[in-house]
């Protein structure tokens, strides 16, 4: 159970926040989630996004590619994506690489962008009931703040996008310069 104070599991009358120092790189609010049909629970939160299976937890951030990490919905598709959503914007993640990120094959995953011109009326999602529904059509629908948007079952252009740039340090002729 996605909850404002965190992830919950139990029995009904004995809920308990879930405890993994994993969890401990995200915010605590779950703000969406979705079961995946092998078993797997995707929260998304303010800080990205995790995935709880039975042998443990695994965490996904901008550091690991996610085009954004304020995430306000989440849903997978047939085609094996996990589509994401939230004030900056809609994209999408193969599962797959997910996966290699996870096991340590990879680093970063491909994070690929909803662009306007393909039919979204807004690109911030962090309006009104977070949800989202993957009809049998393929197409994904997204509650924002004017109402449901459908995302068409194409495939995003290939616009892969890394997360945004964080400057740590800014120096001038050698100077360390205030921000």
């Amino acid at each position: 159970l996605g909850h404002e104070h965190g992830v919950f599991r139990g029995r009904p009358g004995d809920l308990r926040r879930l405890e993994d120092p994993a969890l401990d790189a995200l915010p605590r609010a779950c703000l969406a989630h979705w079961a995946a049909p092998g078993g797997d629970l995707w929260f998304a939160t303010d800080g990205g996004i995790a995935r709880i299976r039975p042998d443990g937890v695994d965490v996904f951030t901008a550091r690991e590619g996610l085009a954004a990490e304020s995430i306000h919905r989440l849903a997978g598709d047939a085609r094996g994506q996990l589509w994401l959503a939230g004030r900056h914007g809609v994209f999408h993640v193969p599962l797959r690489e997910l996966d290699d990120v996870a096991a340590g094959r990879a680093e970063r995953v491909t994070s690929r962008r909803v662009q306007r011109d393909q039919g979204l009326a807004t690109l911030s999602m962090n309006h009104g009931f977070p949800n989202t529904w993957l009809a049998r059509d393929g197409s994904l629908w997204l509650t924002a703040r004017d109402g449901a948007i459908r995302v068409p079952d194409a495939p995003a252009r290939d616009d892969a996008v890394g997360p945004g740039a964080c400057i740590e340090r800014l120096t001038f002729d050698g100077e360390p310069v205030d921000a």
